[in-house]
């Protein structure tokens, strides 16, 4: 009989704001930033939260951040919110241009994010997402994180 800590985990995804809204609807376990009560907004779906509340949301819920912000993009930005948070991240390596675009990436790659991510418990990780090519962990350097 296996255990809950043997079953695979849901994975629930929170879209960061510089992908569009459009792109979580219709899909199981994924959210927009701006859905977010607890995180302000200012008009309609455009959330003013800062990355580092959005993060902090994120690790407290279990849901991994999807962001294509080309602040997350630094190794350096990377390391310390993942060590100061404990999120878990999925970054774009490259722009996503475009509604359509955005809607048929996210749906693309969700199952695929799922399979790979369902047997492993939610940790401060990062993952980087290229235009072609599976999900692949970023393993910083241990000599460039500081305690």
């Amino acid at each position: 009989m296996r255990s809950s800590l043997d079953r695979p985990r849901d994975i629930r995804c929170c879209l960061d704001a510089n992908i569009s809204p459009r792109a979580a609807a219709g899909i199981d376990n994924v959210i927009h930033v701006s859905e977010v009560d607890a995180l302000s907004r200012t008009h309609g779906s455009h959330s003013n939260a800062d990355d580092y509340d959005i993060a902090v949301w994120c690790a407290e819920n279990s849901y991994v951040l999807v962001t294509c912000d080309n602040d997350f993009r630094s190794r350096r930005q990377r390391t310390q919110s993942i060590q100061q948070v404990g999120v878990e991240v999925i970054i774009f390596t490259y722009e996503l241009a475009g509604l359509a675009n955005h809607v048929s990436t996210i749906a693309r790659r969700i199952p695929l994010w799922e399979q790979k991510l369902k047997g492993l418990g939610y940790a401060p990780r990062v993952w980087l997402q290229a235009r072609r090519g599976t999900l692949r962990e970023d393993r910083p350097d241990p000599a460039s994180v500081r305690d």
